[in-house]
């Protein structure tokens, strides 16, 4: 009984609340200078987070920019160290290649075998050459 009781003294309230608002205007002016208000708080938060935001974003992508301009310096070093390793490896390896080509010569240099190897190749290539060119005529 005493919620019924309370509820409809609060709608008759409300009810004389709002009919002095309309009749007298004052209230609603209240209610209209109270919205604008808080709109306008609402508004000047919403500005200053903005700013903050892009305040952000901005050190944020700066940041980043550092730090991708770091990594691509690094990434570039040790991509000339691998290659000037990779360079210095096949260096090696062809000096190595010629030193046995080289000691391979001197060998047959001295044995005298490679003089006449290497005649006798000439000869058979030119007599090859030769009988295609009485072949052909």
């Amino acid at each position: 009984m005493k919620e019924k009781l309370a509820v409809t003294a609060f709608a008759l309230i409300a009810v004389a609340g709002t009919m002095h608002a309309h009749a007298s205007g004052s209230l609603s002016g209240w209610y209209e200078d109270a919205f604008r208000k808080e709109r306008e708080g609402i508004a000047a938060a919403a500005e200053q987070q903005a700013a903050k935001l892009l305040a952000d974003f901005g050190t944020y992508v700066m940041s980043s920019k550092d730090r991708l301009t770091a990594d691509i310096l690094s990434l570039a070093e040790t991509e000339e160290e691998r290659v000037a390793r990779e360079l210095e490896a096949h260096r090696l390896k062809l000096e190595a290649e010629l030193e046995q080509s080289a000691a391979a010569i001197r060998e047959d240099l001295k044995d005298g075998t490679a003089g006449k190897q290497l005649e006798a190749e000439i000869e058979s290539d030119v007599n090859r050459i030769l009988e295609d060119v009485l072949s052909e005529h």
